[in-house]
C-alpha cells in the first residue's frame, strides 16, 4: 500500500523502552537517536470486515472474533503513553522504512486478523495519515500469560538477544520489535508482551498434515535449526517441533519460536533433530544428515555414528539402532560418491 512519504522520521529506535514503575520497562533493537514518537491517542481504530475470497462462514466469524481481540489490545496500548511508544518502537525495529514515518500524523488504523497460535495473536495494521497515504505493517503480538507459564516467557534474556541480534537479522527467525511488561489495569498482574514480525506462510506441522511437506522443505527446516545451533554457540532449542517452523511465501524456512536454548553436544543435537522429525521423515533421515553436513560438517556425522553405536551397545533401543543404521548407510554413500568423483 506504499509508504507515507513524509520527510520527518523518528530516527533509529532506542534500545530501551520508555516507562518504568508498575508496568516495567521494554527492550528492543536499534541504536539511540531521536525520542520515540507516539501515535495520537484519538486515532480512529477501524476493522477490515469484508469477507475474503474463498473464506468460509466459520473462518469469517473466527476472524471477526480475533479482530475484536486484537482491537482491545491495540486500543489499550495506544491509550497509554509508555505502551504507545513501545508499539511505535516495535514497528521501527521491524520495518526500517517505518523510521521515515511521522507517527504523529496518523489518523486511522485499520486492523485485520491474519493468524493466531497458542500464545500469539497475529494481525495486520494499515496506518493512514492526514494526507491519505497508507502504510501496511504485519505484527505478531506474543502474550505469555500466567495460566501458560509460571513466570512470563519460557525463553529469557539470552534467547531475546539471540533473536534480536543474530537470528532475526539473518532471516532465521522473525525480526524482534520490542518486549515489555503489560498490565491491563492497576490490579492485574504484569504479563510480558513480545511484538515481532509476522511471517506469512504455513507451519511445517500444517504442511505435514496436508501431505504437502516436501523433502526440500524438510531440508531447509533442518538447515535453519542447525544454523541456529551453530550461531548460538552449540546451544540447541528445548522446544523444537514441527509447529515451531514455518515455510514462508518465498519458500524459505523460518523458526517462529525457539524456546529455551541450552548447551548441547553435536550428537545430542542431531538425535533431537532426527527424533522430532520422525513423523515427517518416514524412516528417511537423509535430509537431516545433509543439513548437518552442510552446516556443521561431515566430521560431526562421523562422531555421531561412533557415539550412537557406543550407546546402542550398552543400552539397546530400537530407535537408536535404526538411527545408527541410517547414518552409517548415509556416510558410506557419501564416501562412495566422493571416491567416484575423485577418480
Amino acid at each position: 500500500a506504499g509508504g507515507f512519504g513524509e520527510g520527518a522520521g523518528a530516527g533509529p529506535a532506542s534500545g530501551s523502552g520508555a516507562g518504568t514503575g508498575a508496568a516495567g520497562t521494554g527492550t528492543g533493537g536499534g541504536g539511540a537517536s531521536s525520542p520515540i514518537q507516539q501515535i495520537p491517542e484519538d486515532v480512529k481504530i477501524l476493522h477490515r470486515l469484508v469477507k475474503k475470497p474463498g473464506e468460509t462462514a466459520q473462518e469469517y466469524t473466527h476472524r471477526l472474533s480475533m479482530i475484536g481481540q486484537a482491537t482491545e489490545l491495540i486500543t489499550d496500548l495506544l491509550s497509554r503513553s509508555r505502551y504507545n511508544k513501545f508499539l511505535v518502537e516495535a514497528m521501527q525495529n521491524i520495518y526500517p522504512e517505518a523510521k521515515q514515518i511521522d507517527f504523529s500524523t496518523v489518523t486511522d488504523i485499520y486492523i485485520d486478523y491474519t493468524a493466531s497460535g497458542i500464545h500469539k495473536d497475529c494481525f495486520e495494521l494499515i496506518l493512514k495519515n492526514e494526507k491519505g497515504n497508507m502504510f501496511t505493517l504485519s505484527l505478531a503480538a506474543a502474550v505469555k500469560r500466567a495460566k501458560n507459564y509460571k513466570t512470563g516467557f519460557e525463553e529469557g534474556e539470552e534467547e531475546r538477544q539471540l533473536q534480536e541480534k543474530i537470528l532475526g537479522p539473518k532471516g532465521i527467525m522473525p525480526k524482534l520489535g520490542v518486549r515489555f511488561d503489560y498490565k491491563e489495569n492497576i490490579l492485574s498482574p504484569a504479563v510480558p508482551i513480545q511484538i515481532e514480525e509476522f511471517i506469512y506462510g504455513e507451519t511445517a506441522g500444517a504442511l505435514h498434515r496436508k501431505g504437502a511437506l516436501t523433502d526440500e522443505m524438510k531440508y531447509k527446516i533442518a538447515v535453519a535449526w542447525a544454523e541456529s545451533y551453530k550461531l548460538a554457540g552449540n546451544k540447541g532449542s528445548g522446544d523444537f517441533h514441527l509447529g515451531n517452523s514455518i515455510i514462508n511465501k518465498e519458500g524459505n524456512a523460518i523458526i517462529i519460536d525457539i524456546g529455551k536454548v541450552r548447551q548441547m553436544d553435536t550428537t545430542s543435537f542431531l538425535e533431537k533433530l532426527v527424533f522430532n522429525f520422525d513423523a515427517a521423515a518416514k524412516n528417511d533421515n537423509s535430509f537431516v544428515f545433509e543439513a548437518i553436513r552442510d552446516v556443521l560438517g561431515m566430521d560431526v556425522l562421523k562422531k555421531a555414528l561412533r557415539d550412537i553405536n557406543a550407546g546402542v551397545a550398552n543400552v539397546y533401543e530400537a530407535k537408536y539402532a535404526r538411527l545408527a543404521d541410517n547414518l552409517s548407510a548415509y556416510i558410506r554413500k557419501q564416501a562412495s560418491q566422493e571416491a567416484v568423483s575423485s577418480s
